[in-house]
């Protein structure tokens, strides 16, 4: 008897956490500038077992969107500019969020984008575009902006966030210009935290139109042949080699410290060239 209330409140608390899980709708990411539907369409189940795969959301069925998308007339992302158009999109997907994503090859590279839609609101938020050579890199490099993603649907990164803003903003007035800069890692324990840090930057320095950022691929390439981790704390001289060994002018490292309620994030940009630090900013969060 003991054994079957138990295993009856144990049902119940897990459907009870399903139904409050954040509930996304991925629909397909549009082929641009040269890339093939076949790409595109790649690159969406990627994104989409990817998403699956973490356990944290409730994605809405492809059938589904399938059918939103030919009885809403959903092509491109001008479509869900109305509050109407949102509000069917919502009552039809029942859905918190719609995730609209472009595929752009630039020359030999391709440019992937997501974009995230309250359907509650209306309100939009980008991510930090990523950059690969061929579309089968996208399993491998998926996993961050996933996480990026995550972190900001559940709510847990807004401080995070807004601390990442306040210091980017402080940092491109102090940055000198049409520099190359990459951002080389964050120090953190938790790497979901140096990983939103990283991506967040790089979105905010690409949309400054003031700095030419280093590619990804590349960047990540060196890292792994020098063993830097994304959260790591390298000193100045291993900061400078890497710097010169990407082609960038200015590299950018940062920590994350404290705990709780009262953590603080540290940013520091190096002159490559001139063998200095140019920049340091800090934000509590």
């Amino acid at each position: 008897m003991k054994k079957t209330a138990f295993v009856c409140i144990f049902t119940l608390l897990c459907a009870a956490s399903y139904a409050q899980q954040t509930v996304v709708a991925v629909f397909p990411f549009e082929a641009r500038s040269g890339t093939s539907p076949d790409d595109a369409n790649t690159v969406t189940e990627v994104f989409n077992i990817k998403l699956q795969a973490t356990g944290a959301l409730r994605t809405v069925g492809r059938n589904v969107i399938d059918n939103v998308i030919r009885q809403e007339h959903i092509y491109q992302m001008s479509d869900f500019a109305s509050d109407e158009k949102t509000a069917q999109l919502k009552q039809g997907l029942n859905a918190d969020w719609v995730v609209y994503g472009v595929v752009t090859k630039l020359g030999r590279t391709f440019v992937i984008t997501a974009t995230l839609i309250d359907l509650n609101t209306n309100e939009t938020m980008g991510g930090a575009p990523m950059q690969m050579d061929s579309i089968e890199e996208a399993f491998e490099k998926m996993d961050a902006p996933i996480t990026a993603m995550i972190q900001r649907l559940t709510g847990g990164s807004g401080r995070l966030e807004d601390a990442v803003n306040r210091a980017t903003h402080s940092l491109i007035n102090d940055l000198p210009q049409n520099k190359t800069v990459v951002v080389l890692s964050i120090y953190s324990r938790d790497i979901d935290k140096a990983t939103l840090v990283i991506n967040e930057l790089e979105f905010h320095l690409i949309n400054s139109d003031k700095f030419r950022i280093a590619d990804r691929g590349i960047v990540d390439l060196v890292r792994q042949e020098h063993n830097i981790q994304l959260s790591d704390d390298p000193d100045d001289k291993s900061v400078i080699h890497f710097g010169n060994v990407i082609g960038a002018q200015i590299v950018i490292t940062g920590a994350i410290s404290g705990s709780g309620t009262s953590e603080r994030l540290t940013l520091r940009a190096v002159d490559v060239e001139a063998y200095r630090v140019v920049a340091i900013v800090r934000e509590q969060f």
